[in-house]
């Protein structure tokens, strides 16, 4: 499945997505993870004081290619509701794009969206967007909604 390759951020300090159109930031890949630049010059170029970089404070959540019924893009990290109205998380594994369950405290890609598309093509409409799963949160600002 052809995808468009894009991120949003969700800062963990402040509990809130970082709109990266309107901040002057960079990110880059280092050995120990993405990293959000620290500052910038006068020239709005990203600045790195690798001492001052908080690896844990931001979350990457990917883009999966695809959007729910409602025409909403999905990301990692999203909770969707299907008919049989048990929330799943999205996560990317091996295979892309797979809802999640959790057994015995570690996540299981129960179905792929490659194994769905193939195996269930109305599930998807003509331009690839869920038919059945909608949005209802996300783990970074709706956590409650996995513990009904």
């Amino acid at each position: 499945m052809k995808r468009e390759i894009k991120f949003r951020v969700w800062d963990n300090k402040l509990s809130q997505w970082v709109n990266i159109f309107t901040h002057k930031i960079g990110v880059q890949l280092t050995d120990m993870g993405l990293a959000m630049s620290t500052g910038w010059d006068s020239e709005d170029n990203p600045t790195w004081d690798f001492n001052e970089i908080e690896f844990d404070r931001y979350e990457f959540p990917q883009f999966t290619g695809l959007k729910d019924r409602n025409g909403r893009e999905i990301y990692e990290g999203d909770i969707l509701m299907g008919l049989n109205r048990i929330p799943k998380i999205i996560k990317w594994s091996d295979e892309g794009a797979c809802f999640v369950e959790e057994e015995q405290f570690k996540p299981v890609c129960t179905w792929s969206f490659d194994m769905l598309f193939r195996k269930h093509k109305k599930a998807f409409a003509s331009n690839g967007q869920l038919t059945s799963h909608y949005i209802i949160g996300n783990i970074y600002e709706n956590p409650e909604l996995l513990n009904p």
